[in-house]
């Protein structure tokens, strides 16, 4: 008989529903009755990501739920026809097999709820999905069925964020934040949502200035997460500001993959140095270990594998490939130059082509969607140059 398939982003639980006329399975009543016999692999699985980090930025921004068992509940097709819930440990020693005998025939309801580990929360017995399938049970035959058991999306399934941007104080005379999250792909809650920043009255540490923002209700789900820190200037009446309002310069700007678990908060926190704040170091190339659910890899189409060109030329036209872990069947592509999207892009394609661009520092960004809704994105910096 199949065990479950316990895969990175979901768990596959396999429900082997039997209902046979050999007297191993079946009960005395075995004409008016069948029986229900579920199988499960013992150890651990996981739904979801892995944590989202950057060298100069946030971590932790797609937190891990970790299975550590099962509960099982049925109900039949008449009043009273019911079982469970049954529980199924996932440690080494726990059941691998769970039966029920004596079945009304008809309809049954399969409730399989998931408990487990939060990464950053204690315990292990968080409530964190389930999965619920219909399964036709008759006498004297032997079918099987399979649940897929997620984290909890869709309406009314809400969670909150709070980060915090930290800086040094002094060094940026007149601070902004401009945040907003998009997406995301499994929610009820379309569109764009902006995170409103405010000064905290105490910083994060000694000699510096920190800004939090505290969003509540948000769907479940995965979403692009992106960030600018800006220095106003404001008209002083010097003729140096002729439109008399106030000019904004981005400072520091980042792309992140953010994940909403329902009824949990998603927290992060990000320091910025001098060196990623000075004049002439926005553009850096940064070597990110996103440790996301899969990792994704920006290459040069004609390069053998090698890594895009850090350079081109006013004539030269960008040509990038993204290689992502494990399964690409089904995934979805988006392409940002410095913030902003590409759109004759193709969605289907895992290689961008586009230019030529004007002379300038950019930075482009994908981010990756695969057919079960996991997300991760990667990022490079180049410049073009005068031919």
């Amino acid at each position: 008989m199949k065990n479950v398939l316990v895969l990175r982003v979901v768990v596959l639980v396999v429900l082997a529903v039997v209902v046979s006329g050999c007297n191993l399975f079946m009960s005395p009543d075995s004409e008016e009755t069948g029986d229900l016999v579920l199988s499960f692999r013992t150890g651990t699985g996981s739904i979801g990501a892995l944590s989202n980090g950057a060298e100069d930025g946030f971590e932790e921004l797609t937190p891990e739920l970790t299975v550590s068992r099962y509960e099982v509940e049925g109900s039949g097709p008449g009043d009273g026809d019911q079982f469970g819930p049954v529980e199924v440990d996932l440690s080494e020693n726990g059941p691998t097999t769970v039966t029920q005998t004596g079945l009304a025939p008809g309809d049954w309801e399969i409730r399989v709820t998931a408990y487990g580990a939060i990464k950053g929360e204690e315990g292990d017995n968080h409530e964190i999905g389930e999965g619920v399938r219909t399964v036709q049970v008759r006498a004297g035959l032997r079918q099987s069925a399979t649940v897929l058991v997620q984290p909890f999306l869709g309406e009314g399934e809400l969670g909150d964020l709070d980060l915090t941007l930290s800086w040094p104080d002094g060094f940026i005379e007149a601070p902004e934040i401009e945040a907003w999250l998009e997406g995301p792909r499994h929610a009820d809650q379309e569109g764009t949502i902006v995170l409103d920043w405010s000064e905290d009255d105490e910083p994060a540490g000694e000699g510096l200035v920190s800004w939090s923002t505290e969003q509540t209700g948000i769907s479940a789900g995965y979403y692009k997460f992106f960030i600018e820190l800006q220095e106003t200037a404001t008209d002083n009446g010097d003729g140096e500001n002729n439109d008399g309002e106030d000019e904004s310069g981005v400072v520091w700007a980042r792309e992140y993959t953010v994940r909403i678990i329902s009824g949990r908060t998603t927290t992060g926190s990000a320091v910025l140095g001098e060196s990623e704040l000075s004049e002439g170091e926005l553009e850096v190339v940064i070597e990110e270990d996103m440790q996301n659910p899969f990792e994704v890899s920006l290459r040069d189409p004609n390069g053998n594998g090698s890594d895009p060109p850090s350079e081109l030329t006013t004539g030269e036209e960008l040509s990038v490939r993204a290689e992502i872990e494990g399964d690409s069947d089904g995934a979805g592509y988006e392409w940002y130059l410095s913030g902003e999207a590409i759109d004759d892009a193709d969605p289907g394609s895992d290689t961008l082509t586009h230019g030529p661009l004007d002379e300038g520092s950019y930075r482009l960004t994908v981010f990756v969607t695969k057919a079960n809704g996991a997300m991760s994105s990667a990022s490079f910096n180049f410049s073009v140059v005068p031919e």
